[in-house]
């Protein structure tokens, strides 16, 4: 019989290995071909997004009052150029995976923090010409980001792209 402390190290040196393997299988999935297939949906997805906003942008820039059709146009302006938020954080990790983290803060941090800054600009602009304005170049903006994204480098079928990498793919 065993005693009770050997059977706990050998219990712990089984679910250490368990883990050891799920984290190598995690990592051959993460940095593998699914690697390349993601990256290309999520550039789709982007994309699908942003050009989804521009109809609902420019419905927005026609309503002369609130009513449903002011408030469908709104609702689905939000959800379709906030719902590629998540997306490009995670294109962004893909991009440099060593510095998941980092690429994470950047990400969120120049979004947030360039949105802020569009603010002002386009305020001043919208009390100069007007709303629909300001609407109809949103939706200008969306569609030329959409189309940035397409310029995008893209991920190499052996694994995700080091910043080294993608600065000289996207020279190209």
């Amino acid at each position: 019989s065993m005693a009770p402390d050997s059977r706990r190290s050998e219990s712990r040196g089984r679910w250490s290995s368990r883990c050891s393997v799920r984290r190598e299988s995690w990592e051959r999935t993460r940095t593998g071909t699914s690697s390349s297939l993601a990256s290309n949906l999520s550039d789709r997805v982007i994309i699908a997004s942003l050009t989804s906003a521009v109809p609902c942008l420019l419905a927005l820039a026609v309503q002369t009052a609130v009513g449903a059709p002011f408030i469908v146009a709104a609702v689905g302006t939000g959800l379709f150029l906030n719902g590629s938020f998540v997306v490009l954080t995670v294109r962004g990790q893909e991009s440099m995976p060593k510095s998941m983290g980092m690429i994470s803060g950047v990400m969120n941090g120049l979004s947030i923090g360039l949105g802020g800054l569009a603010v002002a600009p386009m305020a001043v602009l919208a009390e100069r010409t007007g709303i629909p304005t300001v609407l109809t170049i949103s939706a200008a903006l969306a569609l030329l980001c959409a189309y940035l994204v397409t310029r995008l480098p893209r991920l190499p079928q052996g694994g995700p792209v080091h910043a080294t990498e993608a600065i000289a793919v996207g020279a190209d």
